[in-house]
């Protein structure tokens, strides 16, 4: 499902707070709307319930790259 994409969580100074299976998940658990949390993830919003959101795939893909160019 599209909507099963994990989610990170990080307060206004950049550092990680929480991780979420999903969107849905995310909007559950903190009562932030889905579409709130989906205009901070696409980048139309800077933040959702005052957190930034980030897909947690391409913070991964992103700490690779920098390992790999480290070496």
């Amino acid at each position: 499902n599209h909507d099963k994409r994990p989610l990170v969580q990080k307060n206004l100074d950049g550092e990680i707070v929480g991780e979420f299976l999903s969107i849905a998940h995310a909007s559950r658990s903190l009562k932030i709307s889905r579409r709130s949390l989906s205009c901070a993830l696409s980048g139309a919003q800077k933040t959702a319930g005052g957190y930034i959101w980030k897909r947690r795939w391409k913070m991964i893909c992103r700490f690779r790259s920098s390992k790999a160019s480290a070496l």
